[in-house]
């Protein structure tokens, strides 16, 4: 019975109502359950507004092998961030989460991602360049040595980027490849100098 309350409680934490579900745990006075403890944790967590306790929650969730729980976590941790303008926290946690979401093959649920982040997710696929210009960026090159290679200027590539980070709803370069589901992708560089 215990465990199947706090399922519930955790349930309705992850939809949006912690504060209250808190209180219940709290007020039933049934302490810190043996099993589920990360579920437990969560439910605190985003009760509190604790970025910090949501990115360990991630972690855990992660190493159980919960990778959906971990990228819902993740996300709402970066969401937390974000909120307190913590944002280097925010991009990491956010990296994170696509990195969970990655691995299991899933998506967090729909109340876990932030709405601007869903309406930019939804609003828009890269177009082509964009997603060339994306996948030589993801590559570690310079926006020069993108530049370069497509035979645009370095204004264009930066235009190509900062759309498709607004379709993608991230901030750096660095947050490209896990969002995209991409490894870095390795790119021959050529050994001369390009001509002016």
């Amino acid at each position: 019975r215990l465990a199947q309350a706090l399922r519930a409680l955790h349930l309705a934490a992850r939809a949006g109502a912690a504060p209250r579900a808190a209180a219940v745990w709290t007020a039933a006075g049934l302490g810190a359950p043996a099993a589920g403890r990360v579920e437990l944790r969560h439910v605190f967590a985003l009760a509190e507004h604790d970025g910090d306790a949501l990115d360990d929650v991630a972690r855990r969730f992660g190493g159980l092998g919960l990778l959906p729980l971990a990228a819902e976590a993740a996300a709402q941790a970066a969401r937390v961030h974000r909120a307190s303008g913590n944002r280097r926290s925010a991009r990491a946690a956010q990296a994170a989460g696509a990195e969970f979401a990655a691995r299991g093959g899933v998506e967090p649920p729909v109340w876990a991602v932030p709405a601007d982040r869903r309406e930019a997710g939804a609003r828009a696929e890269l177009t082509a360049r964009e997603r060339e210009v994306v996948t030589l960026a993801v590559s570690q090159l310079s926006n020069q040595e993108i530049a370069d290679r497509l035979v645009l200027s370095v204004r264009t590539v930066e235009n190509h980027l900062y759309r498709a980070y607004g379709k993608l709803g991230v901030t750096a370069r660095t947050e490209l490849a896990p969002v995209l589901g991409m490894g870095p992708v390795p790119v021959r560089r050529r050994p001369w100098p390009v001509p002016a």
